[in-house]
């Protein structure tokens, strides 16, 4: 899809769901969630902290609902925890990482993110 947009640069994209979730959280805590909660345990591993840490070129889009915007995943999500009773009290949002491999600067990963993104609905940052 983003080759036919014009974006010839882009090698190859690996896409992960996100999570953010905001609250007063040890990180033993959060792995518990991640765990149990968030993965798929055949089909899907979890990370924390960079995605990009070794590769040698490439950019990161990551998409999430603006504020104010129904995230019903993560509606859903943060009752799971709650009811699990793992944690309480925490906002969470959902999103999609996108992780372009090649020679892509920062613009035209911007770019990208527009045609693979909702901006009615949805805002991305680039890194």
């Amino acid at each position: 899809m983003l080759h036919e947009a014009g974006f010839h640069r882009v090698e190859q994209v690996a896409v992960s769901q996100v999570y953010r979730i905001e609250g007063d959280i040890p990180l033993a805590t959060a792995r518990r969630i991640a765990a149990e909660i968030l993965t798929d345990r055949v089909s899907q591993e979890y990370s924390f902290g960079s995605p990009t840490r070794g590769r040698k070129e490439g950019r990161t889009v990551e998409v999430w609902y603006k504020r104010g915007v129904t995230d019903p995943v993560a509606e859903t999500t943060a009752r799971a925890i709650s009811d699990a009773g793992v944690a309480a009290g925490i906002r969470v949002a959902t999103g999609t990482r996108y992780l372009f491999s090649g020679s892509v600067s920062t613009a035209e990963a911007d770019a990208a993110a527009g045609t693979l993104a909702n901006p009615l609905i949805q805002e991305w940052n680039v890194t």
